[in-house]
Parts: structure tokens; C-alpha cells; sequence
């Protein structure tokens, strides 16, 4: 383990991102989908070795919390992309 969240409170937050990003479209919240997606990638990059970042899944959760209640396309849109870069930044060229 590289630091940060235990093995099994990692495994957490990858089964309930997993399970946000598949039902997200089912109802309607694809940005919603996308975000949760992209926390799953970051969980799979510290999987990988990547070292933890706190801030970086916090970030995630946050915007998934504020994406529920956000009906501006274009604030949807800069918040996942906001988290694109910062899933970017910390899985660099991981698949």
C-alpha cells in the first residue's frame, strides 16, 4: 500500500464508483456517470502504484455531491473536465 485509504476502503470507493458510473446514465445524470468514471480511473491509477492523493479523491466525491443539483450544461461540463485533468495529472499515461 502507497499510503493514504486501507486496501478494503479503497476497494470502497471503487465498488460505489463503479456502481454510480454504471446507473448514472440509467437516470439521467451522465455527468454524473462521468465523474464517478473518472474516480474509478483515479482508484485504478493507485492501484497501479501510483502514489495516494487524498485531495484528488476528495475532489472526485465533492463533485459528485454538486453534480446531482447542477442544471447548467456549461457548469457540468467545467466541473468534469476539471476532473478529467486532475485524473490526467495523477494517472499520467496509464490506460
Amino acid at each position: 500500500m502507497n499510503g493514504g485509504a486501507d486496501v478494503a476502503q479503497r476497494a470502497e470507493i471503487y465498488r460505489l464508483s463503479y456502481s454510480i458510473a454504471s446507473l448514472g446514465g440509467t437516470f439521467g445524470l451522465g455527468a454524473v456517470s462521468a465523474a464517478a468514471h473518472s474516480l474509478c480511473d483515479l482508484m485504478d491509477a493507485f492501484e497501479q502504484g501510483r502514489p495516494w492523493d487524498f485531495p484528488a479523491v476528495d475532489v472526485h466525491y465533492n463533485s459528485l455531491r454538486l453534480l446531482r443539483s447542477r442544471q447548467d450544461p456549461a457548469e457540468v461540463k467545467r466541473i468534469v473536465a476539471g476532473l478529467l485533468r486532475v485524473k490526467a495529472r495523477i494517472a499520467g499515461s496509464l490506460p
